[in-house]
């Protein structure tokens, strides 16, 4: 069977996985993509809408398009990314 284009969503043409380090304060902020956030090492805390959230080497978390979100490391987090 030929593999068609035409059910295919627009925005899976623009995913990008990138690891990042998070120490500190990073302030409130939204996007109009959804993330995917993967904990790897340490524990990232998020304030998600006005609802607390973390991500750490247990868990991950989607963050839909739209959702203003802030957070915090107190230690170093090594988290990945997909958008």
């Amino acid at each position: 069977m030929a593999h068609s284009d035409k059910h295919q969503h627009p925005a899976l043409d623009r995913v990008e996985a990138s690891l990042r380090h998070y120490a500190g304060e990073y302030g409130a902020h939204e996007h109009d993509h959804v993330q995917v956030l993967v904990g790897l090492a340490g524990r990232l805390e998020l304030e998600l809408d006005g609802r607390a959230a973390y991500v750490d080497a247990s868990c991950g978390l989607i963050v839909p398009a739209g959702i203003v979100h802030g957070y915090e490391a107190s230690c170093p987090a090594k988290v990945l990314v997909i958008e």
